[in-house]
């Protein structure tokens, strides 16, 4: 990830540090074995009563612990919009063309982790107030791109398979909408909320307008959140394009990038 200024500070710190204790469950349970082991040892070389028992105490409760925190990790995951995919990467951009014009696609490597996945889901909001196209760019395997809108007005797309998944397939695909923006509302800003597991990267990509001189980009620790934990100012370079790459992004916190 690239910062500067307040990145190089407490901000820091305390985002690899939540980053951390996120995959504090390994820790445990790496050590609640470790601890199995200096147990059976201690207890083949006739140790102290006392030694064993806090050894195996140590273990039990660190395997214990460990595990606790992997099924609940898990259960969030499954309460995601897609519980059958794990996400090895994901693009989002955004593209600025004028004259209420906008354009944005969504590219994503996942691997599927159960047998009879058959659909992708993406909520998400649109701070403009015109019609939305949707197409499919490529997909492997087939698949077909729609919008829908529940009661509540929430709008989401749907990628379709033209079959059911097995267990571990890899895929990729890549969806493009078209926006338009009637009444001048659209807000100057791409957010990516992490609902789903992403194991290795998230990219996000804006092509700015031609009197955009800088962007921010910041991180919040809920969706809902109003306040970054960590932000910064980029000037923009002669591509007239935001891009900024973040490695292994937290579940549940949000990234977005204003200018």
């Amino acid at each position: 990830m690239h910062g500067g200024g307040k990145w190089d500070g407490w901000a820091a710190r305390t985002y690899y540090v939540l980053g951390l204790l996120y995959y504090l469950y390994h820790w445990l349970v790496i050590g609640g074995v470790v601890g199995l082991v200096a147990t059976a040892f201690a207890f083949y070389k006739r140790s102290p009563e006392l030694v064993i028992i806090l050894l195996l105490g140590f273990s039990l409760v660190a395997i214990a612990v460990g595990c606790g925190i992997w099924l609940r990790s898990a259960k969030r995951r499954l309460e995601g919009p897609n519980p059958g995919f794990k996400l090895l990467s994901l693009e989002s951009s955004y593209k600025v063309c004028g004259d209420g014009k906008y354009h944005a696609t969504r590219r994503i490597i996942a691997r599927s982790v159960r047998a009879g996945a058959d659909s992708y889901k993406h909520k998400f909001g649109w701070t403009g107030s015109g019609p939305i196209g949707i197409a499919l760019v490529h997909s492997t395997p087939p698949a077909s791109a729609t919008i829908a809108t529940d009661q509540l007005g929430q709008k989401t797309c749907v990628v379709q398979f033209k079959r059911q998944l097995a267990n571990g397939e890899q895929i990729e695909f890549e969806y493009a909408m078209d926006l338009i923006d009637d009444g001048g509302t659209a807000k100057p800003f791409l957010t990516t909320n992490i609902t789903d597991w992403i194991s290795k990267e998230l990219i996000m990509r804006v092509k700015l307008p031609d009197d955009c001189v800088a962007y921010r980009r910041g991180i919040y620790m809920s969706h809902a959140a109003e306040i970054p934990m960590w932000e910064d100012e980029v000037r923009r370079g002669s591509s007239h394009e935001a891009y900024w790459k973040i490695s292994k992004p937290r579940p549940r916190y949000r990234y977005q990038i204003d200018w």
